[in-house]
């Protein structure tokens, strides 16, 4: 019995279906790119001017350790690449207020910085409708974002204490040498525009 080389005929309605497919998954896959699309920072400022406000929720160790009321205030200034940045802490003993302004200074690549109005400046990165910065106060390595959604600005910090760094890993070749900090503090807060 002779094998034939040639793969086998597809017959002709299969041939019409399998092209059928794959311009449905082309075309799909052209949508998902226009979703995906990056929104530049000043889109997002625009569109998220207002007061926010949702109550922050801090935890130490698996444990609420306590909630406050957190409002973000974002809102034009006279200069069209700096945003008023405002934080207030809302407690039954005191409001903390921090006037920090959100600079853009790359809109291309999503980079900005916070300037805290005190000579104190952090980086920000726009990555998928986040704001992203991570900095080291003292011993405390802090990563925030501000994650932004259809309804809502969700607020995370991680704390992390460089005194409790662990050494780990080989060290070696296959293996690098990592540095492990923990989790030790964790703020979240889901802040809803305010009418």
């Amino acid at each position: 019995m002779k094998l034939s080389t040639h793969p086998p005929k597809m017959p002709q309605l299969n041939k019409y279906f399998f092209l059928l497919i794959l311009t449905y998954l082309f075309t799909l896959l052209g949508k998902n790119q226009q979703v995906l699309a990056q929104a530049k920072v000043s889109e997002i400022l625009k569109k998220y001017t207002g007061t926010w406000q949702g109550e922050l929720g801090i935890w130490k160790e698996n444990n609420l350790k306590k909630r406050v009321i957190m409002q973000l205030q974002i809102s034009p200034t006279s200069q069209p690449k700096v945003w008023n940045w405002i934080i207030r802490y809302i407690d039954k003993e005191q409001t903390q207020e921090r006037k920090y302004e959100l600079i853009i200074k790359d809109e291309s690549k999503g980079y900005c910085q916070i300037d805290e109005k005190n000579s104190i400046f952090l980086d920000t990165q726009l990555a998928d409708n986040k704001l992203i910065s991570c900095f080291l106060v003292e011993k405390s390595l802090l990563t925030t974002t501000y994650t932004f959604t259809s309804k809502s600005i969700a607020f995370e910090v991680i704390v992390s204490q460089t005194s409790q760094a662990k050494n780990t890993g080989a060290g070696q070749e296959n293996i690098p040498s990592v540095v492990d900090y923990g989790n030790t503090v964790y703020q979240k807060a889901s802040l809803r525009k305010r009418k």
